[in-house]
């Protein structure tokens, strides 16, 4: 899969959807590993920031429920960087 993935109707949700995917099988592979916070955020900055700046551009035509669904994939994401179970 790659580049980007848009449908009929210029959305882009199942774009969004292949780089959760990806984004999510990564941090599946790391949580299996033991390793300290600067390794994590080294991965978060190489890895799942690069995913996201790159579909930056097309976020504006995401509707309010893809939105939702991205920031809580994103806050879900950065609580395995940070070793938190949940967030406030």
């Amino acid at each position: 899969m790659a580049g980007v993935t848009v449908d009929d109707k210029i959305k882009f949700e199942r774009h969004m959807a292949n780089v959760c995917r990806k984004v999510s099988k990564q941090i599946a592979v790391l949580k299996r590993m033991i390793l300290p916070f600067e390794t994590r955020k080294c991965f978060y900055l190489a890895f799942v920031i690069s995913y996201f700046n790159y579909f930056s551009e097309t976020r504006h035509f995401f509707d309010k429920n893809t939105t939702v669904k991205l920031e809580k994939f994103d806050e879900r994401v950065l609580r395995f960087v940070i070793n938190e179970k949940q967030t406030s």
